[in-house]
């Protein structure tokens, strides 16, 4: 590094420190990092800032770079004056450094000076002297500071500011004086700096006032920050004047109290006024004390206080979710979640008796409101006092009481039961309240709300507590992962299409198995059921906690997927392994589990009852089955089979497409493509991970030779019912689309007037290019096309002799199950197309027909894709290695 491009490199730190406000550990970060790359040039460098706060002597505030030891080749000392600061650059000559060269170490070290000085000058030089913090009110700062906000919050979506305020400062002034007053405020600012210097941006915003802005941190890792520092200034002596002083503290967080729909320019302004308002409610409130701002309404009430019982069951779900040891609570909203392990703190030692006390002490100290109001959101205004609604509030409580009881402490004890209910409470009215039993008699309770008497009575059970499995202590016991892993919940979720995603069901079950419903619907295709199959097999066998799987959807869209799972135990466990690629003693231990399967549809009311029933009926019933096996190390240890491993000699490129004899040839060197290119993973609107290839072209030469592939040959039936159902039967998707049966497509019999035509053309020896059928879209939906697109009959002279070319065009192909189900209908049809032809021939033009062959058949996928996960990777490993042997 030459001396100029040392000057360059620190005078682009200089710019970065004018143009944008940085925490004191970015700062550091940034400066030693370039003086530690100095060192390896031969040069140590050490930067000291002092500062003269009229105390008789410099104080040093600041020290950066600098040599392990003192060194005799030493540089120099260098000295700089910025109004009340020192700068003092000092520079050894490192020997040790493999490419040392005295001469220009000095250089460099010159090179150095002038633009350390405008660095420090930068980040020191216009501090307060008094404080060391910047002023807030200093127009460079506040520009600086201003740039900083903004993009850390379009770096990372959240900035939390805090804005602090002495109490009763002024009697400070009154009864020490002045200077006195300074050294309070000196010692706050120190305070201040040691505990949130080194992630925070710290101001002074006049007087005895001070704010703190977190880029990158949500309320809930600052509240508790906050609240110890709160708490230790109220106990921790000022040593000018003997004794603690406490401070105000408001808090406001982006984007839960800024209304924007991304960052404004002026964020930290906005934040800034937020986070005063609240410190002032801290004042008006008894001081001392923490205030949070009001967060903004982002949809409106409905209009009604009352309290419904899928409201409970939502709330006793939620409060299931995280109850590892190893997992932090998730609420949503960072008041929810800070708020849970908040209570989970101050339960902690508390007894039954004293819960209520707890909880309403809890709520008081941060200044929270509860209200009855539907639905489970929080509501104010700008400047208003936060709101937390009822329901979510029991929950967050159950869920505290529940993460302490797994942990062996806390109130509750493993016989207990928890109930959420709203009735009446002793002489004192109805309540929304937490109740606790056992054997089923109350032992205590936890008040939520007092709900007035127009209020239904409801009664919601929330379970019994959870338990390690291996600490025998009653409760329901639960295999608990020694580091964060697999969920406690004992549900699995098999979500059939994408309605069933929308209900948002997943934040309560241990895993999701998506059925992708757009084959079937729009495809005519059966579901693919060993890739649901496997899925589901990988995901019980890796959480021992999964004892119930709920199906949610239209479950004629999983048929074959349902009657599969529900009918394992009749299952051949040696066919089943080799359909879904899995071995034989994964299978078996799957089948031990003897899973419980209900069924629901996609209709969140009814959905909510099934997930209920799923967690809560027959609850002494569920256990930990065994430990967790992760079928993905199992299949690695397996042998390997190369990818791409057949010929190539007759192959297009393989975004192009392949050219064989026959489908059973074809369909597992497609496959085998699909796989060599998996790194090229895309997600779809289900999160599902996949591989494509896009206008991908399959010839088959021989098409009605050996038209199914082998590892379909046990399911020609299923094939046979497709290709019957879908262009045949006057209902079938692609029947009334080509036919004319329905109101799908064109609304006339294309096929007909296609057979005429190639007829036509035939006899009168044209080669014709113009016999397309368009299938459309069905119910004049264009967002939502058929599977197959359109069918192209190409009547050609091939050596003298007639032939029918085919040419299928399919929208949208899922390669393991769309791609062998579409292919064998596209010949199916083609050899029906062919047999009429021939008919018409002989029927109408009698005289001298001509007899047709078949020719070739091009099936043409847009999209052709295979899902990644580990089922279908396992199925696609089986394909290609049958394939090999």
């Amino acid at each position: 590094m030459t001396p100029a491009e040392v000057t360059s490199v620190l005078m682009g730190l200089a710019r970065a420190c004018q143009q944008q406000a940085s925490t004191e550990a970015q700062f550091r970060g940034d400066l030693e990092t370039i003086l530690s790359g100095l060192k390896g040039r031969g040069l140590v460098v050490r930067t000291r800032v002092e500062v003269d706060r009229g105390l008789g002597s410099l104080e040093i505030v600041a020290e950066y770079g600098g040599p392990e030891r003192e060194s005799i080749d030493a540089l120099g000392n260098n000295f700089n004056i910025e109004g009340s600061y020192r700068f003092t650059i000092e520079g050894w000559c490192h020997r040790e450094a493999e490419s040392f060269d005295a001469q220009r170490s000095r250089e460099i070290y010159q090179a150095t000076l002038q633009p350390l000085v405008s660095i420090l000058t930068e980040y020191w030089g216009k501090r307060d002297t008094m404080t060391l913090l910047p002023r807030y009110s200093d127009s460079g700062n506040h520009q600086r500071l201003t740039r900083a906000i903004r993009a850390a919050s379009l770096d990372c979506g959240v900035i939390t500011a805090a804005h602090l305020d002495l109490d009763f400062f002024k009697q400070v002034n009154e009864e020490f004086g002045e200077p006195g007053g300074d050294e309070v405020l000196r010692e706050f600012s120190t305070r201040i700096r040691r505990a949130f210097g080194n992630d925070c941006i710290a101001v002074r915003k006049g007087g005895e006032e001070f704010s703190l802005f977190f880029p990158c941190a949500g309320l809930s890792s600052v509240l508790p920050r906050l609240e110890r520092f709160r708490q230790m200034m109220e106990a921790t002596s000022f040593s000018h004047i003997n004794r603690p002083n406490t401070c105000s503290i408001g808090i406001a967080s982006f984007p839960i109290y800024v209304a924007a729909s991304e960052p404004p320019k002026e964020l930290a302004d906005a934040l800034l006024d937020e986070a005063m308002l609240a410190e002032k409610r801290a004042k008006s409130e008894g001081r001392n004390c923490i205030r949070l701002a009001g967060a903004v309404a982002t949809t409106p009430n409905d209009d009604t206080d009352e309290i419904l019982r899928d409201d409970l069951v939502e709330a006793v779900l939620w409060a299931r979710q995280n109850l590892s040891p190893h997992d932090t609570s998730n609420f949503g909203s960072e008041l929810h979640t800070f708020l849970a392990e908040y209570l989970i703190d101050q339960f902690r030692d508390s007894t039954i008796a004293r819960l209520t006390k707890v909880l309403t002490s809890s709520m008081r100290t941060f200044g929270i409101t509860v209200t009855p109001a539907r639905p489970m959101l929080d509501y104010t205004t700008p400047g208003g006092t936060p709101v937390i609604n009822s329901v979510k509030l029991a929950s967050i409580a159950i869920h505290a009481l529940l993460r302490l009881a797994i942990s062996g402490c806390g109130p509750l004890e493993s016989e207990h039961q928890l109930t959420l209910s709203v009735a009446n409470h002793d002489a004192s009215g109805k309540y929304l309240a937490i109740h606790i039993q056992r054997a089923g008699d109350d032992v205590g309770h936890v008040s939520i709300w007092a709900t007035g008497p127009t209020q239904p009575d409801l009664n919601v059970y929330a379970g019994r507590v959870w338990t390690p499995r291996e600490s025998q202590t009653g409760g329901v016991p639960r295999w608990m992962p020694p580091i964060k892993g697999p969920s406690l919940a004992p549900v699995l979720l098999l979500a059939i299409g994408q309605p069933s995603l929308q209900l948002h069901l997943q934040p309560w079950v241990a895993a999701v198995v998506e059925v992708d419903d757009r084959p079937v619907s729009g495809g005519g295709l059966p579901d693919f059921w060993q890739s649901n199959i496997s899925r589901v097999i990988h995901a019980v066998l890796n959480n021992p906690n999964i004892e119930r799987i709920l199906a949610v959807g239209d479950e004629t869209k999983a048929t074959r997927t349902l009657e599969v799972l529900e009918n394992i135990p009749g299952q051949s466990t040696s066919r089943l392994a080799q359909r879904l690629s899995i071995e034989i003693e994964a299978i078996e231990a799957f089948r031990k589990r003897k899973l419980a399967i209900s069924r629901t549809p996609a209709e969140r009311p009814m959905a909510l009852q099934a997930m209920e029933r799923a967690y809560f009926e027959a609850e002494e019933t569920l256990s930990a089955a065994g430990e967790p096996r992760d079928l993905r190390e199992e299949r690695q240890r397996q042998r390997r089979i190369p990818t791409t491993g057949f010929s190539t000699g007759v192959d297009l490129l393989h975004t192009d497409g392949i050219r064989c004899g026959t489908l059973a040839e074809a369909y597992p060197r497609i496959i085998d493509m699909l796989r060599s290119i998996s790194g090229l993973g895309h997600c779809d609107h289900m999160s599902r991970k996949f591989c494509e290839l896009t206008g991908f072209k399959l010839i088959l030469e021989t098409p009605t030779v050996e038209s199914i592939p082998y590892y379909w040959s046990q399911e020609v039936t299923s094939l046979n019912e497709y290709v019957d159902k879908q262009f045949v039967q006057t209902d079938g998707l692609f029947a009334q689309a080509l036919r004319g049966t329905g109101s799908v497509g064109l609304g006339k019999d294309q096929y007909r007037e296609a057979v005429m035509a190639a007829a036509s053309a035939i006899q009168e020896g044209v080669a014709s290019r113009r016999i397309i059928m368009i299938t459309g879209h069905p119910h004049g939906d264009w967002n939502k096309p058929l599977g197959l697109v359109c069918v192209h009959v190409v009547p050609r002279v091939v050596k003298g002799r007639w032939k029918l070319h085919f040419q299928w065009v399919w929208r949208t192909v899922e390669a393991l199950v769309g791609l062998p189900f579409s292919a064998y209908g596209s010949i199916q049809q083609s050899e029906t197309i062919l047999k009429e032809v021939n008919q018409k021939l002989k029927s109408v033009f009698s005289e001298r027909p001509v007899p047709v062959e078949m020719g070739e058949v091009v099936y043409i996928a847009l999209s052709l894709h295979m899902f990644l996960d580990e089922g279908d990777k396992d199925i696609a490993r089986t394909i290609v290695l049958d394939a090999h042997e």
